[in-house]
C-alpha cells in the first residue's frame, strides 16, 4: 500500500475517473488492497490461414503494452 492516500474518502468517483488518476495502476489497486500480475496469455492454436494476423497481433500487443 502506498504511503499517502490516492483516493479521497469524502469524494465520489465514477468508474472512468479512476483511469484519469495520475498515479501508477499498482498504487491505485493497492488502495483497495488488491494487486495484479502482467502475464502473456496463451490461447488455443488455430491452424487455418488468417490473412490479417500480423495486423491483429500488432494491434493487440500495442494495446496491452499501454497498461
Amino acid at each position: 500500500m502506498s504511503k499517502y492516500k490516492i483516493i479521497t474518502p469524502e469524494q465520489s468517483y465514477t468508474f472512468s475517473e479512476y483511469f484519469l488518476l495520475a498515479n501508477p495502476t499498482i498504487d491505485i489497486v493497492a488502495e483497495f488492497e488488491y494487486g495484479y500480475d502482467r502475464t502473456e496469455l496463451q490461447f488455443p492454436r488455430y491452424f487455418a490461414d488468417i490473412s490479417y494476423l500480423e495486423f491483429l497481433q500488432t494491434g493487440l500487443t500495442a494495446q496491452y503494452k499501454a497498461f
